[in-house]
């Protein structure tokens, strides 16, 4: 069974482990803590047979479209390589998505490497659409960012 809940101080190492197994741009054992108080963060685990098997951390930004809205970013979405394709992404993606309409978030961004075809796969899935580029984004290597965006209020 997996369990999608909020991330605590207790589960930082298991995150930390996963975003070097994913090899994600690191982030340091005192910015997750951080995260942990903010205010504005979402972070959330996945865990499985007693195990933490995936995270997704995001924060509330103020709408770029609608004067006084609340818009939401991801910033990693990560689930450990063993556990892969067996719906852990799209739990953690669909609790991240509940809490942001909890918080009454009008639409959820994130950006993605361009040569990442699984994860715009995944993400297209989950409707995000793209929106824009950014030339040369990334760093090792080198590569554009797609800006996708999902509408968490369709008409």
């Amino acid at each position: 069974m997996i369990e999608v809940s909020k991330t605590s101080k207790r589960d930082l190492r298991a995150i930390e482990d996963i975003t070097h197994a994913r090899n994600l741009a690191p982030w340091s054992a005192d910015d997750l803590l951080n995260e942990l108080t903010r205010p504005d963060s979402l972070f959330l685990k996945a865990t499985r047979d007693s195990r933490i098997s995936g995270f997704i951390i995001g924060r509330i930004i103020p709408s770029v479209r609608v004067k006084d809205g609340l818009d939401a970013e991801i910033y990693n979405l990560a689930v450990v390589p063993v556990d892969e394709r067996r719906g852990i992404g799209s739990l953690l993606m669909e609790s991240f998505f509940e809490e942001c309409q909890n918080r009454f978030v009008l639409s959820v961004w994130l950006e993605v490497r361009s040569g990442n075809s699984t994860a715009i796969g995944f993400y297209s899935k989950h409707n995000f659409e793209p929106v824009t580029l950014r030339k040369s984004f990334y760093r090792d290597p080198i590569e554009d960012a797609i800006i996708m965006r999902s509408d968490l209020y369709r008409s």
